[in-house]
């Protein structure tokens, strides 16, 4: 280890003493750090996590709901809103994405169906989003604060793939900018600091600040590293210094690549949206015959990693790192894949596109997630699930979005997607065994 990361690195693992200060109740170097980190991104308070974004999402439902009271969730939420639905026992009221384009790889919440929802369920807590979308799509945040503020709601925002909009006017406005009473960002996925770090920020005084502290006392270790916290400041003073000309190559190297690719023949890149992170690409080989699955694999033996694929799309991120010579390595391996069309595997038209995909997710939620995770189970084939209750669930990863909550009943539809997605090479967290697709449902038919 000490020939990997040199002794330095040692020099900053310790742990809670005198002068070193405590996560859980800093008064010193910590404090001071957190204080810098709400100064720099206009929050009223900043808490360090070192349990990433996860915990700052379990951290946003915990705080904001109890058990059997209703929180209104976009259904594409990442399975970290599940964990806290399951610690907190709070009822999901679930809103779907809409489609504003076809071969959009995402939908948008809009304000429409957020007044819709608060005026069914004017008890609700809070309303809780995603935005960016890991594809980079923003929600029209502006408009939905004010809704949820006119119906006495706070609005939580996962923005864990949008920690950089702030610093750069090319960027969509961050969420605490568009009112966002707290927010979760990743800041190791796009700001520099080591992976497992994030920061919680409240702006607000619709949601208590000692209940969000009391929430991440529950789901953050009590030895946190000091390592990963002292990243977190570290790449906040970069972000503060040279955040704007870090994020300006970047933006020039992502449209370098986008420029590229749109001219390749057989390629796809969608770029509909205006409110959309200019640093992620997303490319499509559908009109070739080549799904995304198989394109990331393609780019894979060329020595080429992207972030991830789904059916449809493989996804680029481009980074103040990345390289001219990366971009033109990345264009050639494009042009020759998209030459390759179709070997036959996988047909243009058994790829659904993206809009056919979200309809699978709309189903019943016979029990709250709780109630399901805590229930007698009992395992057995997908294919021998439906109409059963789910007992867990069933993720596509990434991105993370749940195809099946515990308490929803399995439908048919959904079994076929989930095959669909494992005949394609598809990776899923929270299915045993991916060869007989097992399942946990509960006993209650």
């Amino acid at each position: 280890m000490k020939d990997v990361l040199g002794e330095k690195a040692y020099g900053i693992d310790v742990t809670e003493t005198d002068g070193t200060d405590d996560l859980h109740c800093p008064e010193e170097a910590i404090e001071k750090a957190q204080k810098l980190a709400a100064d720099l991104y206009g929050s009223d308070e900043c808490w360090f996590l070192v349990n990433g974004s996860t915990c700052g999402n379990e951290a946003m439902v915990l705080s904001a709901a109890g058990p059997g009271e209703k929180i209104i969730i976009s259904r594409d939420a990442h399975k970290s809103v599940l964990m806290g639905l399951i610690l907190s026992g709070a009822h999901p009221i679930w809103i779907y994405p809409e489609f504003a384009e076809r071969e959009s790889p995402t939908a948008i919440i809009t304000p429409g169906l957020i007044k819709k929802a608060c005026a069914e369920h004017p008890d609700a807590k809070a309303v809780f989003l995603t935005s960016p979308s890991y594809y980079g799509i923003c929600q029209p945040l502006k408009e939905i604060a004010d809704i949820c503020h006119g119906f006495g709601m706070p609005l939580l925002v996962d923005e864990a793939h949008g920690g950089h909009f702030r610093f750069h006017e090319a960027f969509p406005d961050d969420a605490l900018s568009s009112g966002a009473d707290v927010v979760v960002q990743s800041t190791h996925k796009t700001s520099g600091s080591l992976t497992q770090t994030s920061l919680l920020h409240l702006h607000s005084d619709l949601i208590s600040r000692d209940r969000i502290d009391q929430s991440l006392k529950l789901v953050q270790s009590t030895s946190p590293s000091y390592v990963l916290m002292s990243s977190l400041d570290a790449a906040r003073n970069q972000m503060a210094v040279n955040g704007r000309d870090l994020m300006d190559k970047a933006i020039k190297t992502a449209e370098y690549i986008r420029n590229g690719l749109r001219t390749a023949k057989g390629v796809y890149v969608f770029d509909e949206f205006k409110d959309r992170d200019p640093l992620r690409i997303a490319v499509s080989l559908r009109k070739t015959g080549i799904d995304g699955f198989r394109f990331q694999r393609l780019l894979f033996e060329k020595n080429i990693t992207t972030e991830m694929a789904d059916i449809n799309y493989v996804l680029i991120i481009v980074s103040w790192g990345t390289t001219r010579d990366e971009a033109d390595k990345l264009l050639e391996a494009v042009r020759r894949i998209a030459s390759l069309r179709s070997s036959g595997k996988t047909k243009k038209e058994m790829i659904p596109s993206a809009e056919e995909t979200y309809k699978v997710f709309r189903t019943e939620q016979r029990t709250s997630p709780r109630e399901a995770w805590f229930s007698k189970k009992k395992k057995i084939t997908l294919y021998e699930a439906e109409n059963r209750i789910a007992g867990e669930m069933i993720v596509p990863y990434p991105p993370g979005i749940p195809a099946i909550y515990p308490g929803e009943v399995i439908t048919e539809e959904i079994i076929r997607y989930l095959d669909k997605l494992r005949c394609l090479g598809a990776s899923f967290h929270g299915v045993n065994d991916i060869d007989n697709m097992e399942i946990y449902v509960t006993e209650q038919p």
